[in-house]
């Protein structure tokens, strides 16, 4: 499935700029909303009408109020959220944090890379 409608979770400005110029390499008809608080993503989610909801969300794990992992098991309980899948976008590339995204119901794990391009042609077989 190709998403044309993402959210991007990162509480890092620059990680999110990074994040949004791969995204419009990879697919420019693709339309990024960036949060910077994952509380308050969750609450747009919530407030949203069902055939609005972004086809995907981006999702750091490393995030201040409501952690990825927490915001993950968040959705996974609204009906009206679970079926938005969620691909984790982080600089972790411990097992044991892919582990415990797949068990809560992540649909991808991503290891944030450092290059440009390399994270565009990750984004190209979501986007």
């Amino acid at each position: 499935m190709k998403f044309k409608y993402i959210f991007h979770i990162d509480d890092d400005q620059d990680d999110t700029e990074f994040f949004f110029s791969a995204a419009l390499e990879a697919s420019h008809g693709v339309n990024v909303e960036i949060f910077f608080d994952s509380r308050k993503a969750l609450e747009k989610l919530l407030d949203m009408d069902v055939n609005v909801m972004p086809d995907a969300i981006f999702l750091d794990l490393n995030m201040p109020v409501l952690s990825g992992f927490e915001f993950l098991k968040e959705i996974k309980c609204h009906s009206s959220l679970k079926m938005i899948q969620v691909i984790i976008l982080s600089t972790s590339s411990q097992q044991e944090s892919k582990e415990t995204a797949k068990k809560l119901g992540a649909d991808g794990f991503i290891t944030k890379p450092s290059n440009f391009y390399e994270l565009v042609s990750i984004l190209k077989s979501y986007l």
